[in-house]
């Protein structure tokens, strides 16, 4: 992600000379399909990169979910050890499967209820977080029709750049600020 934080504003500079006309020559039909082609992967790399902006989660909903993915790789850990004490020392293992036979069924009932609640509940959200997120990238996506009109305006004029809307590149927090890094260096 550095990486590509690192190129975009160079590869702005250069989509802005060459719009400019600051590069040198006249540009030939496959230099000008290039450049189209250079400047969509310009705009899918900057709308890759406001994807995946920081979320806005503070320290104790992360330690949270640091609290909350133990017990699953611990009762998966406590199932291995138990086959393996199985196998290491039966005496033990029968003593202890004896000792949970005599449990009433009730109890079994609510152990089960709770464990079944706490992956329940689990599994629930992070489905919700998951339906917000698609929901989130689909809000922010240009609609279809935009993306037709655009397609139908490069096949009728071959020589026409590829025009980022307005109303995107403002909305756009991550590409504003990117043009103003790359104006001030």
């Amino acid at each position: 992600m550095a990486m590509i934080m690192r190129l975009i504003p160079n590869m702005l500079r250069v989509a802005q000379q060459a719009a400019a006309g600051k590069n040198a020559g006249a540009q030939g039909g496959a230099e000008a399909a290039a450049t189209r082609a250079h400047d969509t992967q310009l705009a899918a790399l900057a709308q890759y990169a406001a994807e995946f902006e920081k979320s806005q989660r503070s320290g104790f909903d992360k330690f949270m979910d640091n609290v909350n993915r133990t017990p699953r790789p611990l009762f998966a850990l406590a199932c291995l050890g138990i086959l393996a004490m199985a196998m290491v020392a039966p005496d033990w293992f029968e003593k202890r499967m004896e000792t949970l036979d005599t449990m009433p069924t009730g109890l079994w009932s609510m152990i089960g209820l709770v464990i079944s609640f706490y992956f329940g509940g689990r599994f629930q959200t992070k489905w919700q977080d998951s339906k917000n997120t698609i929901v989130n990238t689909l809000a922010n996506a240009l609609p279809v029709d935009t993306l037709l009109s655009r397609e139908k305006q490069r096949q009728s004029a071959p020589e026409s750049r590829p025009i980022i809307d307005k109303a995107v590149a403002a909305a756009n927090a991550a590409l504003q600020e990117l043009k103003s890094n790359s104006k001030a260096g």
